[in-house]
């Protein structure tokens, strides 16, 4: 049995290396694209998050690039907080991402 697995994994990587055997790659365009931004200047703040629970990306938007896959914060944690908006991002599926700033 560990001699088929072990023939198995050399044959794999013969076909890797020689390009007949394609790897798991992630491609450009399984992201999400940017399509507009537009620069604006207002408070807001966090309601109804017990409910909706919105993730809070760092790095972009969700699914623009690999580090925005999966949220970094719950917005449950940031109920009632207040935040300045600096810029509304539209995704090439139509979702609009906002990119804000806090204190404290």
């Amino acid at each position: 049995m560990v001699i088929v697995k072990k023939v198995m994994l050399i044959a794999a990587a013969a076909l890797v290396t020689w390009g007949l055997l394609p790897i798991g790659e992630s491609h450009a365009s399984s992201y999400f694209r940017i399509v507009r931004t537009e620069k604006t200047d207002y408070n807001a703040r966090f309601v109804s998050q017990p409910r909706r629970n919105d993730g809070i990306y760092y790095y972009g938007p969700y699914n623009t690039r690999r580090s925005a896959t999966t949220r970094d914060a719950s917005g449950k944690n940031w109920q009632h907080r207040f935040v300045r908006v600096s810029q509304i991002a539209t995704l090439s599926n139509g979702v609009k991402f906002v990119k804000f700033s806090w204190y404290g």
